[in-house]
């Protein structure tokens, strides 16, 4: 008998299950997110006593299905709510439960309202021939109160390994696409600058908040990052990367990206930018900061940076460093918005992608 209760693992269960899950629906098909056991550790146990929001589906002692939120501050145009920031919506193919899909997002639904979340903010993808997208569609057929797509969100792309990147696409116009990349303007091997700019210490996190508020100024749905949030955010085990631009007196900046693995062919080993900013918001030493990035990355043997397309995110810093948009392709959606609740409309949103 399958149980629905609070997720109690260490994250190694949930990448087994959404590997087996992910490759067996998208591999070589579509594109998909692949999350390592490491990858889940970072996000599921920085909070470990705070799994309110992280419901699984047991068969025995088992892993057949999850879908996990993290409680999160947001800032809309003129006030402050309790949300989640919502992923890894998976069920075992082998489960033996037809609605057990159902059941996961009804539990997850009674918490949020148990706790007073104003809704779950996520993403689904754009296609409309993907698993995730029918399901979410069926699911907006059936409970249309319960789900809101808002907008659609693109990503910029660097490719830093043109041939394995090549190999691991799924369609023949992409690899064309890895061809034609190289061939674009800003698109010499990566390298730093003779900025000084180090490593992330835990000396920084007052100057790093400060920072993130001020790049989120003007945003119209923002994270409000807790002092604890923010410090596993930038460095939690080696895990996450985070690099910063020192100059004393000078303006201060910083850039943060961790490991993540999209899903072709083959896992597209990907440097995903999370945060980037510099006081004053000088766009040359934003530039400083990515390019130091890259060359971080393409060192560490990643296939890809990826970033959203976000105002944090602006052409005029981007293309200089070998950036070029991809189309717009996931849907950024509230679900268990509360009955009678203004959603912000997330024209300038400052969130990250999960």
């Amino acid at each position: 008998m399958i149980e629905i209760r609070t997720y109690d693992g260490d994250g190694e269960d949930v990448a087994d299950l959404t590997a087996r899950a992910w490759r067996a629906a998208y591999g070589g098909k579509s594109w998909c997110p692949f999350w390592s056991a490491e990858y889940l550790g970072w996000q599921l146990l920085r909070s470990p006593n705070d799994r309110d929001f992280l419901v699984a589906a047991y068969d025995g002692c088992r892993l057949v299905g999850c879908f996990f939120a993290e409680r999160t501050i947001f800032r809309t145009d003129d006030h402050e709510v309790v949300g989640t920031i919502g992923s890894w919506f998976t069920v075992d193919p082998e489960a033996r439960s037809p609605r057990l899909g159902i059941d996961i997002l009804e539990e997850l639904r009674r918490r949020h309202r148990e706790h007073g979340a104003a809704f779950l903010l996520g993403y689904v993808n754009g296609d409309p021939r993907t698993p995730a997208n029918k399901f979410w569609s069926g699911y907006a057929r059936l409970y249309p109160e319960q789900i809101r797509f808002v907008r659609r969100m693109g990503y910029w792309i660097r490719v830093l390994n043109a041939a394995s990147l090549r190999r691991k696409c799924i369609h023949r116009f992409e690899r064309l696409g890895v061809d034609l990349h190289g061939l674009l303007p800003f698109q010499r091997a990566p390298r730093g600058t003779g900025l000084k700019v180090r490593d992330y210490s835990d000396g920084d996190l007052n100057r790093c908040a400060r920072l993130v508020t001020e790049v989120s100024e003007d945003a119209d749905l923002a994270v409000v990052w807790a002092r604890e949030q923010l410090a596993s955010q930038l460095d939690w085990n080696g895990y996450p990367r985070t690099l910063v631009l020192d100059r004393g007196d000078a303006p201060f900046g910083m850039v943060n990206y961790h490991r993540f693995g999209l899903l072709g062919t083959d896992i597209v080993t990907t440097g995903l930018i999370d945060l980037l900013g510099c006081e004053g918001g000088s766009t040359r030493d934003r530039r400083s900061l990515l390019r130091s990035a890259v060359a971080r990355m393409a060192s560490e043997g990643l296939d890809i940076a990826l970033t959203l397309r976000t105002s944090m995110f602006p052409p005029r810093v981007m293309v200089p460093c070998g950036f070029w948009p991809l189309p717009q392709s996931e849907h950024l959606t509230y679900v268990f918005p509360q009955p009678d609740r203004k959603l912000p409309l997330a024209d300038r949103p400052f969130i990250l992608l999960r």
